[in-house]
């Protein structure tokens, strides 16, 4: 018995099943990620009727049971027949390329403390077409940078007499607070806007990142809140991913992007950089960032028109479950493929197919 007990403590001291154990835990993490994402807010705690819609942290949970048990079953019932059985998402509308347009492109990304539906950005950078209005704001988050994401943005949250203080790349920066931020960044559109010689013609703001469908903008909406909502739609403010456009223009092996020896360039923003221009750029630098997409987009071999960036087609993907804003009434979401997802509020999305992709514009309930 004891020596059996001492190879199996020697095996759990093995590098390899140590390793496996690392692995396994990751997967776990991951379907429970998926699943979460797919149920929504279903079962998150303290989803159920609360009296007051403005108050949903931990500090009032007690309280609001409280106030839900001495509901009379009478009360319960009225309040249950103001919630519809069934609330039907109506499509999303779809915008086209329209010459009687004048598009204000803009360029952003962001850096953020970590991966997830809890990510608070850390960074928020964007650049217009031109190159002559740029914009970035660090922002002192309310938790520290996770050490994975420190790894690749080299920003950290360190104690300065006493105060918490953002650094990036071991060096203090001047910080501010995400509503600040949020006003600069509205500001910053407002002042691209006013400088479009639009001559008489509307103006359609479109806000690209790459792959940004399925993180920084819905980080930026998520933190923006409806503050931000309402200026964006007021704007005429669309969103963009370049990701599918670069996916479409790589699949059908456009000249720019053959290696030479036939193999199949990465679509990730740093590989397209150094296949276009053969240098590298300090990639995870929001501001960087910007300015290298800027330069892929309107300043490369690619060529790549206004009309292939605004251009709708076939949609196939939608904004997380997970990425949500917490909104007391439906909204609508796209239905792709007989599938319906949930976008909130809904997000411009772009999928390029035959150089065309799909645009949506914001539409809040």
């Amino acid at each position: 018995m004891d020596h059996k007990a001492t190879k199996d403590k020697l095996r759990k001291n093995s590098v390899d099943f140590k390793r496996r154990r690392v692995q396994l835990h990751k997967q776990k993490l991951k379907i429970d990620g998926n699943k979460e994402s797919k149920e929504g807010k279903t079962y998150q705690t303290n989803i159920g009727l609360n009296l007051d819609p403005n108050k949903s942290t931990d500090q009032v949970v007690v309280k609001e049971i409280d106030v839900n048990l001495k509901i009379t079953k009478e009360e319960l019932q009225q309040f249950e027949t103001y919630l519809p059985e069934l609330t039907i998402r109506p499509v999303a509308e779809k915008y086209s390329f329209n010459t009687n347009h004048v598009y204000n492109f803009i360029i952003f990304d962001t850096e953020t403390n970590m991966a997830g539906k809890t990510a608070e950005i850390c960074q928020l950078s964007a650049i217009d077409r031109s190159g002559l209005h740029e914009f970035n704001d660090y922002i002192l988050p309310s938790k520290d940078v996770d050490i994975h994401a420190s790894r690749v943005n080299g920003l950290s949250v360190r104690r300065v007499n006493g105060s918490r203080t953002l650094f990036h790349e071991n060096q203090p920066v001047s910080s501010i607070l995400i509503e600040k931020a949020i006003q600069n960044f509205e500001a910053f559109l407002q002042r691209t806007i006013e400088s479009v010689n639009c001559g008489g013609k509307q103006i359609c703001t479109v806000l690209i990142g790459h792959n940004s469908q399925v993180f920084d903008t819905p980080t930026l909406l998520r933190q923006g809140g409806m503050q931000l909502s309402q200026s964006l739609t007021s704007l005429n403010v669309f969103f963009s991913d370049s990701l599918p456009l670069i996916k479409k223009l790589v699949k059908s092996k456009h000249p720019s992007l053959c290696s030479p020896d036939g193999s199949v360039v990465k679509t990730n923003q740093s590989s397209i950089y150094q296949r276009l221009f053969s240098e590298s750029f300090p990639a995870h630098d929001a501001m960087e960032d910007v300015k290298a997409l800027r330069k892929i987009i309107f300043h490369s071999s690619l060529n790549i028109c206004d009309e292939m960036l605004t251009e709708k087609h076939v949609h196939n993907k939608a904004c997380r479950k997970r990425h949500e804003v917490p909104r007391p009434s439906p909204h609508a979401t796209p239905d792709v493929q007989g599938k319906t997802f949930s976008s909130n509020p809904r997000i411009l999305s772009c999928q390029a197919t035959n150089g065309r992709e799909n645009r949506w514009k914001w539409n809040f309930l």
